[in-house]
């Protein structure tokens, strides 16, 4: 839903616990203004600075780190719906965008009904590596060869993963780096916490819901087992 990322972009305004991520605040509030009276495609990317701390080395240093996030979601206004969305993460080693990239990923979802049946894949997935973001690009101090070791081109295998939303991939980015005091705040806020409860109901429960009526329907109370396998019927909308 289209109207979701919106008012994930409202949240990020209004949510006092933000103004830890003055970046991710200017882009959010840049943004909302630009789609206030025609929303249907948003194009976002920011740098956050946080502390990674390991669990294996929970004595360590804890030494901050650069992350870019960005994403792409193109829309149709007219039923509020997505057709194709992407959420991309970008580690880099130490707090700058010119060291080296430790890990790099993004979610993409594609809609059924415009994928392309000769090459299967999940409609929901994680994709390893892949190309950066254009803004992430273009801006100074980015290394391209740095990202060439991950092997960018390579878009296979793609991982099976379910509904994402840019709510609820920044609340996965708060939750992976437990010593980051700034993302406790963002994920402790009651109007955050509300707002990530509401993107699950409307993204994940219809999703398991899809698995459960499938696995329901297996011959126990009259049901018929469908002739196609979960993972194909599902997962890659075969």
């Amino acid at each position: 839903m289209i109207s979701l990322e919106r008012e994930t972009l409202n949240q990020i305004q209004t949510a006092s616990p933000f103004q830890n991520y003055p970046g991710l605040r200017s882009e959010a509030e840049k943004l909302h203004r630009a789609t206030k009276d025609h929303f249907e495609n948003l194009s976002f990317y920011c740098e956050i600075s946080m502390y990674l701390g390991l669990r294996a080395k929970p004595s360590a240093e804890k030494v901050k780190q650069k992350i870019a996030i960005g994403g792409v979601v193109i829309g149709r206004k007219s039923d509020d719906c997505v057709l194709q969305s992407s959420y991309s993460f970008c580690l880099f080693k130490k707090d700058t965008i010119d060291s080296a990239i430790q890990r790099k990923v993004h979610f993409d979802f594609e809609n059924p009904s415009t994928t392309n049946r000769n090459e299967p894949k999940p409609f929901h997935h994680l994709q390893i590596c892949g190309k950066p973001a254009p803004k992430l690009a273009s801006t100074p101090g980015f290394k391209h060869e740095r990202l060439s070791a991950l092997y960018p081109k390579l878009e296979k295998p793609r991982i099976h993963t379910p509904p994402m939303s840019l709510g609820l991939f920044l609340d996965w980015v708060f939750t992976e780096f437990p010593a980051e005091r700034s993302a406790d705040l963002v994920r402790n806020d009651s109007g955050w916490c509300s707002h990530v409860i509401t993107a699950e109901k409307l993204l994940l429960k219809p999703y398991y819901k899809a698995g459960h009526d499938y696995f329901n329907a297996s011959g126990q109370g009259g049901g018929v087992r469908p002739v196609s396998t979960f993972m194909r019927s599902q997962i890659y909308n075969e």
